[in-house]
Order: C-alpha cells, then structure tokens, then sequence
C-alpha cells in the first residue's frame, strides 16, 4: 500500500476561489490548528491591491510589481482582481487599476 497523503486545510472564497491554507498534522486537528493568514498569497494580494486602490486608481504594473516582489504570481493578481471587481482601465496609453465606482 502507498504511505497515508498529507492532510491540507483550505477555504472557499466568493464563488470559485480555493485558497490551500497549509498541511497539518490530522493529530492535532482537536487541538484546534490556526493557519498563518499572512502565508496566503491571494489573501496578500487582495490586501495589497485595496491598499493601492484605496486613494486612487493604480498603474497595473505598479500591482503586478509589488505582487511580485511578495512571492504572489500574475495568476493570482488576476483571481483577486477579479474577485474584489477591480477593473482595468486605459488612460491616455497606460494601464490602470481601479476599484468598482471610482472614475478614473
């Protein structure tokens, strides 16, 4: 028989993100185990992206960049994108971000 798989938590975000959490001991599982928020990447990037967002629109490079330099691939920019209805807008050649009802 092939050894027991390794137990993984996740949780379901919106309707169509799955966001893996971590593997942990199914041992531990009455002891109540706590997942590091800090160590999931699309929570990461959605808290950098509103934070971008959250005066002015943001170039779209400047959102993929400091994605980037935390680990968080383009993928996952775009799920978190799409999940917090942000929209891509162009402006005079260049790409901006922008939440859901702010003008650019």
């Amino acid at each position: 028989m092939c050894p027991k798989a390794a137990s993984i938590a996740f949780r379901i975000e919106g309707s169509s993100v799955v966001n893996f959490l971590g593997e942990y001991d199914e041992n531990d599982i009455d002891d109540g185990v706590e997942f590091d928020e800090a160590d999931n990447k699309w929570e990461q990037a959605a808290d950098i992206m509103r934070e971008l967002l959250s005066v002015e629109p943001c170039l779209g490079t400047e959102v993929y960049k400091t994605c980037g330099e935390s680990g968080i691939s383009a993928r996952t920019v775009e799920r978190v994108k799409k999940e917090l209805n942000v929209r891509s807008v162009r402006k005079d050649g260049v790409w901006y971000f922008i939440s859901a009802g702010k003008l650019c």
